[in-house]
């Protein structure tokens, strides 16, 4: 049934239980032909370790057997890349646009350049992506981008080299051979 009538698109993502549950509650879903979603399965663990997310994977994959064209989105959680990985070593495993945007706006504090790579990444065909991004592009955008140094290192003949890492460092010869 999964294989004719959804998308080989599947998102997994665990949301935290509180107050009388106190566990992890792991979800897979994926749209039907409609672009409704279809929940596919959902389990429960004691936290979001490599272990409960192989778990619910190895479930996953018991219910919905190979499929060679199998995509995963979901955050970017570590244990839940591990977990594909092993699980499912043939998929493509993707980042959900909606968490790489909340992480670009708590990083760098710029919701401008988040609406912009929400619209890009929603962008249905290369004409758009390269009309929405092009002011990134521009000559005068990266001079900007580059004007202010990000850590400067000061002067490098101030710099205090322990005696030990200069005999293991190979610099390039002062004359020529």
């Amino acid at each position: 049934m999964f294989r004719r009538c959804m998308c080989h698109v599947i998102t997994v993502d665990g949301t935290h239980l509180k107050e009388r549950f106190r566990s992890i509650m792991f979800v897979a879903t994926a749209q039907d032909g409609n672009e409704n979603v279809y929940p596919i399965a959902f389990g429960n663990g004691d936290s979001e370790n490599n272990l409960s997310w192989e778990w619910f994977l190895e479930c996953l994959k018991g219910a919905l057997g190979h499929i060679d064209d199998l995509v995963f989105i979901s955050g970017r959680h570590a244990s839940i890349e591990a977990g594909i990985s092993k699980v499912f070593p043939y998929t493509t495993h993707t980042i959900c646009c909606w968490h790489f945007t909340e992480n670009v706006k708590k990083r760098f504090h710029r919701k401008d350049v988040a609406t912009i790579i929400d619209k890009a990444a929603r962008a249905e065909q290369k004409l758009d992506f390269t009309s929405l991004c092009a002011d990134y592009y521009k000559r005068q955008t990266l001079i900007d981008a580059y004007s202010v140094p990000i850590m400067p290192i000061g002067n490098p003949s101030s710099w205090v080299v322990p005696s030990d890492i200069t005999a293991w460092v190979v610099l390039n010869p002062k004359t020529r051979r």
